[in-house]
């Protein structure tokens, strides 16, 4: 399985001789499994959903490539970003940072698919610890932890000078 992140437009693919990196071919395997849960939301067979995802990719793929210069917009992009920054009084460095990076983020749907699933995983880890906060602070701020182990710690005394035990009162207060 192809786990790359990242894309080449087509002309540099070819370029490089690996024709599979390109946002092409990204952009059909990704049309291609959104056809797929399409096709298992609608009550499809996963055998049939997956039959026809893979013909449809490569009915996709046979096609002809179609206009060169939507195909390798992510390099223009970069360009543009190349000329209007410099324009708008950013450094060189800068310039080269946004242009490179905008021609990477905007090179793949994985990437672009990657960064959205990022944010929604982020948005769980979130809650959690907005939540885990919240608990934390009504059991500190009004003292109610020390207070819940002092209470504890109460008991076990008692129950260490009750049953006679000598030491001390941690087994108690786990008991």
């Amino acid at each position: 399985e192809d786990t790359r992140l990242l894309a080449l437009p087509p002309v540099l693919a070819r370029l490089v001789g690996r024709p599979g990196w390109s946002t092409r071919n990204d952009r059909l395997e990704y049309e291609a499994a959104k056809h797929h849960k399409k096709l298992m939301e609608s009550g499809k067979s996963l055998e049939d959903a997956n039959a026809e995802a893979e013909a449809y990719l490569e009915t996709a793929k046979t096609e002809p490539a179609g206009n060169p210069l939507m195909e390798n917009w992510p390099l223009l992009a970069g360009l543009g970003l190349l000329i209007l920054l410099p324009v708008a009084g950013h450094t060189l460095p800068e310039t080269i940072f946004w242009s490179v990076l905008a021609a990477v983020v905007l090179s793949s749907p994985r990437v672009l698919d990657g960064l959205e699933r990022g944010a929604v995983n982020s948005l769980i880890i979130g809650v959690t610890a907005g939540v885990m906060g919240i608990v934390l602070a009504g059991v500190s701020m009004p003292g109610l932890g020390i207070k819940f182990s002092s209470i504890i710690l109460g008991y076990a005394s008692f129950l260490d000078n009750a049953l006679g035990i000598t030491g001390t009162a941690l087994p108690v207060a786990i008991l």
